[in-house]
């Protein structure tokens, strides 16, 4: 995070793929050359059953890995949280339908090669990612997430109320179908910390917005950010898009940061949904 902010249930069947060789120059990994990942499961699709959490270190992705916890308990998937890469090898990333990297921001910078080797191989399996808020900070520490995530974190607001559009060709995604919004492209408010980026997502590959920030209801950039050269990003201001390449899939919303904004009906159901639709489970 960029500082200072004011602030159902068996585990899922597997079928077994061929090995998967990973290029790690192409990844944006480093070294030469081609290294093989062990054995990957392709990742089950159906009813979402089991998410792994990858949190950031401090104090909000702590609360937020409980809120998901919650969640989890609430609508019968199992969570686990980690703050160490150390569980992303080929075996045990299988058990999992959806990573959550949860606030973490320049993430891929504490991964050894290995490590995100075997996450690429996973996503490649099918597997969905969900990425909160700070996720998107990455400032260029791995060209592969940098490129699958789209752009970068810059700066952000304070804490404040801002209005929010659904965009109409994302009328009826999985991820805003049941979060209590009129999707009809109407507008409606909510409060949370907003993310500034270094460009918009908007017609990217693979790519599709769901929600806008409209930067004239709110200060898009705060006395901190301002004083440091940070900008609004004007009438584009995408907080929540989803990313289809290849056989992964990918969640993004700017919501994660200020956990007792999360209570409403938005927010809460905008977070399961998405965790489902990264699972292929936008069906249940």
């Amino acid at each position: 995070m960029i500082k200072p902010h004011n602030k159902r249930v068996s585990g899922p069947s597997r079928r077994s793929v061929l090995l998967l060789v990973v290029s790690l120059t192409a990844a944006g990994i480093g070294g030469c050359g081609r290294r093989t990942v062990s054995r990957i499961d392709k990742v089950a699709n159906g009813p979402l059953r089991s998410v792994l959490v990858y949190a950031g270190a401090d104090a909000t992705a702590e609360q937020m890995s409980e809120y998901i916890r919650v969640l989890g308990n609430d609508n019968g998937f199992r969570v686990t949280v980690t703050q160490s890469g150390g569980l992303f090898t080929p075996g045990y990333l299988s058990r999992y339908q959806v990573l959550v990297v949860n606030n973490a921001d320049h993430f891929g910078s504490t991964l050894t090669d290995e490590q995100k080797a075997a996450l690429i191989a996973w996503y490649d399996a099918g597997g969905g990612i969900v990425a909160l808020h700070a996720a998107a900070q990455h400032d260029g520490s791995w060209d592969w997430w940098a490129d699958l995530i789209g752009c970068n974190y810059v700066s952000n607001s304070d804490k404040m109320t801002a209005t929010l559009k659904v965009d109409p060709a994302a009328m009826k995604h999985p991820a805003l179908i049941g979060t209590g919004v009129k999707l009809t492209g109407d507008t409606f408010s909510m409060e949370h910390t907003w993310p500034n980026f270094d460009r918009a997502v908007t017609g990217q590959d693979g790519v599709q917005v769901l929600v806008r920030a409209d930067e004239s209801s709110y200060e898009p950039v705060n006395a901190y950010h301002l004083k440091r050269d940070g900008k609004p990003m004007g009438d584009d201001h995408p907080i929540s898009w989803v990313v289809t390449r290849g056989n992964g899939r990918l969640f993004y919303t700017a919501l994660g940061y200020n956990v007792d904004t999360l209570d409403g009906v938005f927010a809460s159901r905008h977070i399961l949904a998405g965790l489902r639709w990264a699972a292929r489970a936008e069906n249940e």
